[in-house]
C-alpha cells in the first residue's frame, strides 16, 4: 500500500481546484508561504489514497478550514486548534469550526477531481 494524502481547495461557487501537498505543508511549517492564500481562510478538502491501486483507491475523506497569515503562512494557532478533538468529529452534537465533513457531492467532486 502506497497511502498519500491529496489536497483540494473548494472555492465559493463549489468548485475544486488541486493543491500541491508540499507547498502546504511548506506553509504550515512557516518556511514558504502561499501567497494566493494570504489574509484568507480557505476551505481545505481532501483524502487520504493508496496510490498504489489503479485505479487509484480513496480510503478516506476529510476537510478542514485552513486559516492564512497576511504572508500566507498557514496560523499554527488555529490548525492546532483544529486538530484539538479531531476524533470527536463524529459525535453527534459534536461542533469544532475548524472541521467541515465532506457530504456526497463534495465526496464526488474530491473523487473526480483525484481521478
Amino acid at each position: 500500500m502506497k497511502i498519500e494524502v491529496r489536497l483540494l481547495v473548494f472555492d465559493d461557487e463549489g468548485g475544486v481546484t488541486p493543491l500541491d501537498k508540499n507547498r502546504f505543508d511548506k506553509a504550515v511549517e512557516q518556511q514558504e508561504p502561499l501567497a494566493e492564500y494570504a489574509g484568507r481562510c480557505i476551505k481545505l478538502g481532501g483524502a487520504m489514497v493508496d496510490a498504489g491501486q489503479r485505479p487509484l483507491a480513496i480510503l478516506e475523506y476529510f476537510g478542514q478550514y485552513v486559516y492564512f497569515d497576511s504572508a500566507g503562512l498557514v496560523d499554527e494557532e488555529k490548525l492546532n486548534q483544529s486538530a484539538l478533538f479531531s476524533d470527536k468529529v463524529a459525535e453527534e452534537g459534536y461542533r469544532n469550526e475548524f472541521i467541515w465533513v465532506p457530504n456526497s457531492q463534495e465526496r464526488a467532486k474530491i473523487a473526480a477531481a483525484l481521478h
